[in-house]
């Protein structure tokens, strides 16, 4: 019986010897940890005292009985790290290890009305500064939905050809606004994350500033809108009656000269195109774009007017001479023109040149050079033609050696009709019906 007795004895001793030799150390350097929070406390240190209460609580985080030492206090590190925080403002933090220290229960008298009124005291600082946190995002969230508005006008056709223009501008007001808003938001989530009712308060004073800006500048907006809209109406009651205007024109050609030669088909195609962007503008459009619109209408009519006008007289008598093979007679009349339309004079030209290659063909006469008669009246010319030839008007060879005269009159630096402001037409004869 003594030998089991022992025998047990001795494994008893192992035991503890391995519990202890694992165990101590730990809880040791836990309470020495602890004592050194305890110096940090008694000396105001809270952001250490918290420190370190943190590092106790991670090595042993249950409550227990007296410490010896300089301290006879209990080992309570989440009592101690609740009021550290409490002193720091980082209430939500406190709160939890004061709930966690009054669970454990080994607080006890003075200490637990220290608890309890460190805890009421951050639960009254959390609930203010959510209060004052929830007014103050709903001032931010007024000013947000002012800018939202803001930001709809500045995307308006009408206002975005004047939103940069003035000082300050109104882009510049917007982006201002915009960024005291965004400090105002910062401002009330820092206060809000620490507990901090005078910053959360600055947040919300930034708010209403912002406010103010962006519905001053909604109303300027709007009055420059209604500035703006009835000279956009205005211009849209023109541009429709020119888009009435050229589409009965266009009509008139599609039907007088049914089926429409290549050349003007193209051209009534781009008018036509252009009517459809004339009546598709509306308030929505900008004055810029309605201008843009205006103009390459014009220009469209301008074109279809020219494919189909009537030539001059003289322009029509000496094209029948040099179809009927007079080609002096066809020259005597150019002679005697003087056109004041760029596209006129680029038909003289090509008569003048057709007929005097006429003569040298029909005199054949090797001293006269029918290419060298060609070059020079294109040379002669006010500016180098852009006619496209009719190939049932002038013979191949003509068309050749016309070809090359303009390529080197382009080549060495011929004008190209500046001054006038009508686009090259495309008949399929010298002028008009001739």
């Amino acid at each position: 019986m003594v030998a089991v007795r022992a025998r047990a004895l001795r494994v008893l001793g192992v035991a503890l010897a391995i519990l202890l030799t694992g165990t101590l150390p730990l809880l040791a350097d836990a309470r020495e940890i602890y004592g050194q929070g305890l110096e940090a406390w008694e000396a105001g240190v809270y952001e250490e005292a918290a420190r370190l209460f943190t590092r106790a609580v991670a090595e042993d985080p249950e409550a227990t009985g007296l410490l010896g030492g300089a301290f006879l206090r209990r080992y309570t590190p989440h009592f101690y790290l609740g009021l550290s925080l409490a002193e720091l403002g980082r209430c939500r933090e406190a709160e939890r290890a004061l709930d966690e220290s009054e669970r454990q229960g080994k607080i006890k008298d003075r200490d637990l009305e220290l608890l309890r009124e460190a805890r009421r005291e951050c639960r009254r600082k959390i609930a203010a500064t959510e209060q004052a946190t929830e007014e103050a995002r709903k001032v931010a969230d007024d000013a947000a939905a002012v800018a939202f508005e803001v930001a709809r006008l500045a995307d308006t056709p009408v206002l975005q050809s004047v939103w940069e223009e003035g000082e300050p501008s109104l882009a510049r007001r917007q982006e201002e606004a915009t960024r005291l808003l965004a400090e105002a938001r910062s401002a009330i989530q820092r206060g809000e994350e620490s507990l901090d009712p005078d910053l959360v308060a600055q947040g919300e004073r930034l708010a209403r500033e912002a406010r103010e800006k962006l519905q001053s500048l909604l109303d300027d907006a709007r009055t420059r809108r209604d500035d703006l809209l009835p000279r956009v109406r205005e211009r849209l009651a023109e541009l429709r009656e020119l888009a009435d205007k050229t589409e009965r024109e266009a009509r008139f050609v599609k039907s007088r000269f049914s089926p429409l030669p290549k050349a003007l088909a193209e051209i009534v195609e781009v008018t036509e195109a252009s009517i459809g962007l004339a009546r598709d503008a509306d308030e929505g459009t900008s004055l810029d774009l309605i201008d843009q619109v205006e103009k390459e209408l014009r220009l469209a009519l301008r074109r279809l007017r020219g494919a189909v006008q009537a030539p001059p007289e003289l322009l029509r008598e000496a094209a029948e001479s040099f179809l009927g093979g007079d080609y002096r007679r066809s020259l005597e009349l150019l002679e005697e023109m003087e056109p004041e339309d760029s596209r006129t004079r680029e038909q003289v030209c090509l008569l003048r040149a057709g007929a005097r290659f006429g003569l040298a063909r029909i005199q054949e006469d090797p001293e006269i050079d029918a290419e060298e008669a060609v070059r020079r009246t294109v040379a002669s010319c006010p500016s180098v033609p852009e006619l496209e030839l009719p190939a049932s008007y002038f013979s191949p060879e003509f068309q050749a050696i016309w070809s090359r005269a303009v390529t080197q009159e382009v080549s060495r630096g011929g004008t190209d009709g500046e001054g006038s402001d009508e686009e090259p037409r495309t008949d399929e004869s010298p002028q008009g019906d001739s």
